[in-house]
Parts: C-alpha cells; structure tokens; sequence
C-alpha cells in the first residue's frame, strides 16, 4: 500500500479541521445521549465540496473512514490530536 498522500484527502482533512473540533467537543459532553452516525450530517456537505464520500463515524478514536479515489482513509481525533491516514 502507498503512503502518498490523496490530494482530495488532505483537502478534506483540512477544510474539516473545525467542524470535527466542534463535533469532538459535542460528543465528549452527549456521547450517552446521542447517536454517531449523526454527527456525519454536518460534515457530508464538506465531504462533497473536497470530492470524498464519508463511510461511516467511528466512536474511539472519534472520526470517520472515508474514501476518494478507490482508497479508504480514516480522520482520527483525540483531545492530542488530529489526522487522518490511509487504512486500504
């Protein structure tokens, strides 16, 4: 597998910077409450604007695996840090 970087991938990771930090924070307060897969609503119009399709919100880490270009990527964020990798 190669480590090169998706141009559509970084794109996203980057415009989702804030959301995801909004959405992180959110979901440390109502993570009893509230379902994770709604948290994908916020960001799919961003998702759409960077050309990649989100495939699923992931509760630890809190992110989503998403894919572009045949690839699937996952963005992850703890309280540390955000990233996101290729996963296949």
């Amino acid at each position: 597998m190669s480590d090169q970087p998706s141009p559509k991938a970084l794109h996203f990771f980057n415009l989702a910077e804030t959301e995801f930090s909004y959405l992180y924070c959110r979901w440390q307060d109502e993570k009893e409450y509230e379902d994770i897969k709604d948290y994908q609503k916020p960001l799919d119009s961003i998702a759409a604007t960077a050309g990649v399709v989100i495939t699923k919100m992931n509760k630890r880490p809190f992110g989503c695996n998403f894919t572009v270009d045949g690839k699937t990527f996952a963005v992850k964020l703890t309280a540390r840090e955000y990233r996101y990798q290729r996963i296949a």
